[in-house]
C-alpha cells in the first residue's frame, strides 16, 4: 500500500492543472470505493425506480413529493417495495446506483415521452436538410443501434444505395424523426421498444436532462432518522419488544435481555439435516428456471416458496403465482401471494382468479404459498402439518432474515421441513469466506 501511495505521490507531483487533479482523485475514488459499492446492491431489492403506479402513489398522496424522487433512484425497503420518503444522501452513490437502474429496468413510458418532446423540439429549432439536423441524426443513430431501421431512409454501401427495408425481417421499422407523430401510439410503441435500453438514448437522457435538473448542490444537509424519535430528545423512559433476538439498537435504548435459549433453539431446529436440506443451483440458473424447478417437482412436493435472498426479480407475485401453476403444481388448485395492500389472495387454478383468502375455498393440502421478499418477516399462511417450503439464499442476509423466513413454517422441526436453494454465485462466496478465516 505504501508503494502505491509513494507512486500516486509522483504521478500527481507531474499534474500541474487543479481541474485534472480533481478529477483524478474523483476517478481514484469511483474505482476504489464508489463503483464496487455499487455494483454490489441489486436493482429492485436495495434500490430503484418509482413505477409509473408508484409516482402517482406518491403524487397523490405527497403533492409535495421532492420531484428527484420520481426521476432518480430511491432506497428500497425490500423486493419491489421503495421506501416511502427516504433518498439517498452521497451525490455520487445516487449518480451511479441511477445509471444502473436505468440501464437494468429501461426507461419508462413517461421518462421516454419527455425524450421525444426534447428532441422533437430540437429538431424544429435547428435549421439545415432534415436528416443532416444534430436531433435527426441523433435518431437515426440510437434507432441503429437498438437494432431497428428507419422506414424510407437509404444509406450508401460501398457506393451503391442501399434500402434499409430490405435488411433482416423481423426488424422492428420506425418513422424518421420528421414524420414522426406523438399521438401515433404504433409509432410511438415501436420507437419506445427500441429505445427503452438503448444506452446512447439513456445515456443523453440522463446526462441533458437528469441530472443538471436533479443532481442540485447544497452547501448543507439536514438529515435525520427513526432513531431520533425514541432519543432522549423527546422520550425520557422507553421499552421495546421485539421477536428478532439482535443487540442491534440505538444508544438510548440500552442493552437488550434475551429470553434464554431462543438462538440455541433456532439454531439447532435450522441445522438440523432432518429439518433442513439443501440443493446448489446449476450456473445457467434463471428466475424462470428457479420457479419450474420448484413447480415440477414431485419428490419431495413443495407446498411453498420463500424468497429470502429475492432471487424471484422481474415478477409481480401474482404473476409468480401464474407461472408456478401454468409450468406445474398439478397437485395444487391454488396460489397465495400477497398484493400490493398485504392481503392474502389465492389465485385459483380453475377460474384464474385471485380471490380473498378468507373467502377461498380450495384446502390447505391443496395450496402453495409464495413469500416474496419483502413479506418473509411479519406474515403467517397456514400450511399443511407436514409442507416442505424452499428458502432462498442471497448474498447480503443476515441470520436474522435467514431465521424470520424459515420460521413463516410455524411448525418447523415438528414436521414441516425447509429446502434452501444456494445459487453458484453465493456458494463462492461462501468458499471465499470459509478459504479466509482458514476453513
Amino acid at each position: 500500500w505504501l508503494s502505491q501511495a509513494a507512486l500516486a505521490a509522483k504521478v500527481m507531483a507531474h499534474v500541474t492543472s487543479p481541474t485534472q487533479k480533481k478529477l483524478l482523485n474523483l476517478s481514484y475514488d469511483w474505482l476504489r470505493t464508489f463503483l464496487p459499492h455499487v455494483l454490489a446492491k441489486v436493482n429492485r431489492v436495495s434500490y430503484g425506480l418509482l413505477s409509473s403506479a408508484d409516482c402517482a402513489a406518491a403524487i397523490e398522496s405527497a403533492p409535495n413529493v421532492p420531484r428527484s424522487r420520481l426521476k432518480l433512484c430511491v432506497p428500497f425497503v425490500g423486493k419491489d417495495v421503495p421506501s416511502r420518503s427516504s433518498e439517498f444522501a452521497h451525490p455520487d452513490v445516487i449518480i451511479g446506483l441511477t445509471i444502473l437502474a436505468y440501464r437494468y429496468s429501461g426507461m419508462r413510458y413517461e421518462d421516454f415521452v419527455d425524450l421525444v418532446d426534447a428532441l422533437t423540439s430540437e429538431f424544429v429549432q435547428e435549421i439545415g436538410p432534415a436528416r443532416e439536423r444534430p436531433a435527426s441524426r441523433r435518431h437515426e443513430t440510437w434507432v441503429l443501434a437498438s437494432g431497428g431501421r428507419i422506414r424510407g431512409l437509404a444509406r450508401v454501401t460501398g457506393g451503391k444505395e442501399e434500402d434499409k427495408a430490405v435488411e433482416k425481417e423481423g426488424t422492428t421499422e420506425v418513422v424518421q424523426l420528421k414524420f414522426l407523430q406523438k399521438s401515433n401510439a404504433e409509432q410511438m410503441e415501436k420507437l419506445f421498444k427500441l429505445w427503452r435500453s438503448e444506452p446512447l438514448a439513456i445515456h443523453y437522457y440522463l446526462t441533458k436532462f437528469i441530472f443538471p435538473a436533479y443532481m442540485l448542490s447544497q452547501k448543507v444537509k439536514l438529515s435525520a432518522s427513526g432513531q431520533a424519535v425514541g432519543g432522549d430528545m423527546l422520550v425520557g423512559r422507553r421499552v421495546g419488544f421485539s421477536g428478532t433476538p439482535s443487540d442491534l439498537l440505538p444508544k438510548e435504548l440500552g442493552r437488550c435481555d434475551y429470553a434464554t435459549g431462543d438462538d440455541g433453539k433456532m439454531l439447532t431446529t435450522i441445522l438440523d439435516p432432518g429439518v433442513a436440506t439443501h440443493e446448489l443451483l446449476p450456473d445457467s440458473w434463471s428466475v424462470q428456471t428457479v420457479l419450474e424447478r420448484i413447480a415440477a417437482s414431485a419428490s419431495p412436493r413443495y407446498h411453498a416458496l420463500i424468497d429470502t435472498g429475492a432471487l424471484i426479480t422481474g415478477y409481480s407475485n401474482q404473476e409468480v403465482a401464474a407461472f408456478l401453476l401454468a409450468n406445474g403444481l398439478e397437485w395444487c388448485d391454488g396460489v397465495v401471494f400477497l398484493d400490493d395492500n398485504d392481503e392474502k389472495q389465492v389465485l385459483v387454478r380453475a377460474t384464474g382468479r385471485a380471490v380473498s383468502a378468507d373467502q377461498c375455498g380450495v384446502p390447505l393440502d391443496r395450496r402453495f404459498a409464495f413469500y416474496d421478499q419483502i413479506h418473509t418477516t411479519g406474515m403467517d399462511i397456514k400450511h399443511v402439518v407436514n409442507a416442505v417450503a424452499v428458502i432462498t439464499l442471497g448474498k447480503d442476509m443476515v441470520f436474522r432474515d435467514y431465521v424470520q423466513g424459515a420460521y413463516r413454517m410455524r411448525g418447523i422441526g415438528a414436521g414441516q421441513r425447509i429446502h434452501l436453494y444456494v445459487i453458484p454465485e453465493v456458494h463462492d462466496l461462501v468458499l471465499r469466506e470459509l478459504r479466509a478465516a482458514g476453513g
